[in-house]
């Protein structure tokens, strides 16, 4: 069997030693226990945002698993969180076997893009020889008696025992809907044994026949059915009396009433003559006001459509150079987008401010935000610098699959702008807006 080969993931800091070493352990490792990993360490690949998605695509097509090593370097760059989007998408087209987590830096659960939190994974970070074991089992290289008390490779410098904790239990971080299952390695299957089969013994009692008391208990039964009958048909015979006689009064009632309605009819028609006299003259007088009130509608909705007419939205794309980008606030390749780009890493101390907004006059505008988002996210809206106005953005379905959000704003005659931030989280990535 070929040897299957794993994409490695994962952005670490230039001066976090630790993590550096520790990484090589774990690639040293697996290469040990039978497969060949392809390492992608962001920081130091230095890849432009423009050629990232390519190259990955190229790098992940000749590999049947990808490892994401979780750092904080790594849960804030962009580029693996758009790499573990396209990997979830192969994935799912049946191209890539799986994706795994392996946690070498705790992160909190709240601070992880939500689609991270469905991936499988190991705790390197509590015990990292379990850790180990844990990732090559669900890796599926070999038998745990072939590699659990294998050395670590001899070319790498290893952990010191302060910084590896007492073995523990192998432990996984799993979707939430499987949390608190234990996964074990497969146990060789047993024989069941056959039970002996014990005849049933004999009855304790013989059958016996139908004694005298069974007879005069059904007679006694009989008995009581039937004068139940009885007693239901005395008093069906009573209810049926009683309908009939309220059915008669009835039928007076409705005599009564029929006369009653003869007599309005009368006076109805009476009063009818004298309101269609009254109603001739009102009818010439309603029609000249009429007349006088469409003139004047008609005038109105003239002015209105012609103002209408007058003004059309504009579209501002979120990427033009007349934009302003601050604080870690880029431009990034947008397949689905229009012009094929969007403005990513907004939020935190990134903000992006659309500049010349163009308004004929001074009033309340429409304005359309097109955005992409694979998880519900929160983003702030100031015009002019005014009062900002939070919004939440529902998931358009991937960071490359553009939605839209509409509110309302008021815009002064001549240019404005319009600035998007997020003081606490990450906002959406944005393609346009139209005003």
């Amino acid at each position: 069997m070929l040897a299957p080969r794993i994409l490695l993931c994962y952005q670490v800091a230039p001066d976090a030693v630790d993590e550096q070493r520790q990484i090589q352990q774990l690639i040293a490792d697996i290469q040990i226990a039978g497969a060949d990993i392809n390492d992608i360490n962001l920081r130091r690949q230095d890849i432009h945002n423009e050629a990232f998605l390519p190259f990955f695509q190229d790098e992940l097509a000749a590999c049947q698993w990808m490892l994401v090593i979780q750092t904080p370097e790594t849960v804030a760059s962009s580029q693996v969180r758009t790499a573990v989007e396209y990997a979830i998408t192969m994935q799912n087209r049946g191209e890539l076997r799986g994706i795994i987590r392996a946690q070498l830096t705790p992160v909190a659960n709240n601070a992880l893009p939500v689609i991270w939190l469905s991936l499988p994974g190991v705790l390197l970070n509590i015990d990292y020889k379990t850790g180990r074991d844990q990732l090559l089992l669900m890796l599926g290289i070999g038998h745990p008696d072939s590699w659990a008390d294998t050395a670590p490779s001899q070319a790498v410098a290893l952990l010191s025992t302060a910084q590896i904790a007492t073995p523990v239990a192998p432990r996984l971080f799993l979707p939430e809907a499987d949390r608190g299952a234990t996964i074990y390695p497969p146990r060789p299957m047993e024989t069941p044994n056959t039970p002996t089969m014990t005849p049933l013994p004999p009855p304790l009692h013989p059958q016996k026949s139908l004694s005298s008391a069974h007879i005069a208990i059904a007679i006694i039964a009989l008995g009581i059915i039937i004068f139940s009958f009885s007693i239901a048909f005395i008093f069906t015979n009573a209810q049926t009396n009683n309908i009939a006689t309220a059915t008669a009064t009835a039928l007076a009632q409705v005599r009564a009433t029929q006369t009653h309605q003869q007599q309005l009819a009368a006076q109805t028609a009476t009063a009818h003559a004298q309101l269609s006299a009254t109603a001739a003259t009102q009818t010439r007088a309603t029609a000249a006001a009429i007349a006088q009130a469409n003139t004047a509608a008609t005038a109105s909705a003239i002015g209105a459509t012609a103002t209408a007419q007058a003004y059309q939205p504009t579209s501002y794309e979120a990427e033009a150079a007349t934009n302003t980008l601050a604080n870690g606030a880029q431009i990034m390749p947008c397949g689905g987008c229009s012009g094929g780009q969007k403005v990513g890493d907004v939020g935190y101390k990134g903000t992006l401010q659309f500049n010349n907004i163009s308004a004929p006059f001074s009033g309340n505008y429409t304005l359309t935000i097109y955005y992409c988002s694979g998880e519900q996210r929160n983003a702030s809206v100031s015009v002019n610098g005014g009062t900002a106005v939070v919004l939440t953005f529902q998931p358009t379905g991937s960071f490359t699959t553009v939605g839209s959000q509409v509110i309302t704003v008021h815009l002064n005659a001549g240019t404005n702008t319009i600035l998007i931030f997020n003081v606490d989280h990450w906002a959406p990535d944005f393609d346009r807006i139209t005003v």
